[in-house]
Order: structure tokens, then sequence, then C-alpha cells
């Protein structure tokens, strides 16, 4: 299990530091990085972890949770180069 996860429909105007916020419950989050297609910010971000299993526990707990009134889809991240 890697130590990312990739979240997708994130309220655009949803502060960082919410996100963090919201992330947080599970374990340190390390770092965030939103996901721009073509330059466009889709709703979607890449959250990183200190440790792998509180990935894994995010998608267990954060998967269908609710932040600024959109519900968060969590799953694994997965690079593809």
């Amino acid at each position: 299990i890697p130590n990312k996860v990739l979240v997708t429909n994130v309220n655009p105007e949803t502060p960082t530091d919410d996100l963090v916020e919201h992330f947080s419950v599970v374990g340190d989050v390390k770092k965030l990085e939103k996901v721009t297609i073509r330059g466009k910010f889709n709703g979607t971000w890449i959250v990183e972890y200190e440790e792998d299993q509180f990935a894994h526990d995010a998608i267990l707990r954060l998967n269908g949770s609710e932040l600024d009134g959109n519900v968060l889809v969590v799953r694994e991240y997965i690079h593809i180069e």
C-alpha cells in the first residue's frame, strides 16, 4: 500500500487548510498536491501521508465523507509514467 491517496470531487472553493484538517483525522499529512489537467483544476488532489497505514485508513474511513457539500471519493493512488 503506497502512502498516497487520490481524492476526487473536492469542492474547488475548499481551502487547503480544511483539506489537510479533514485528512489528518487518520494520520499526519505530509503533502498535498493539486491535480491539473491542461492547466485546469477538476477537483482532484493527491494526499501524501507520513505512513502507508494512514493512506489505507483514509481509504477505509474517508471515502464517501463530505467536505464543503461534496461527497469525496478516496482511493489508492497509482502513479503512471
